[in-house]
């Protein structure tokens, strides 16, 4: 068996604990216990299209507000017109 210089050694240590930090790291998030909590949104701001209100069009929220009787829809803004429609689903 030929010796490996020094510097080729450590060098492949390094290369093999970043491979085993990394298969540790996917099975981590793999598992759910990624850094960081994960947001959970209320179950009455998704519709159907699983969609919540602020992505779609402001033309979606005002039928969903018409679909409700909510007034004055057709004169309010997008962010207006969300917390109206959060306000009311609760």
């Amino acid at each position: 068996m030929l010796s490996a210089e020094p510097a080729v050694v450590e060098r492949a240590h390094q290369v093999e604990g970043e491979l085993e930090g990394g298969r540790q790291g996917a099975a981590q998030s793999q598992a759910g216990t990624s850094a960081g909590p994960k947001r959970q949104l209320p179950k009455q701001e998704r519709r159907p299209d699983r969609r919540i209100y602020e992505e779609r069009s402001v033309e979606e929220l005002r039928a969903r507000a018409g679909e409700l009787a909510i007034e004055g829809r057709s004169t309010r803004s997008k962010d207006e017109l969300v917390a109206v429609l959060r306000k009311q689903a609760k």
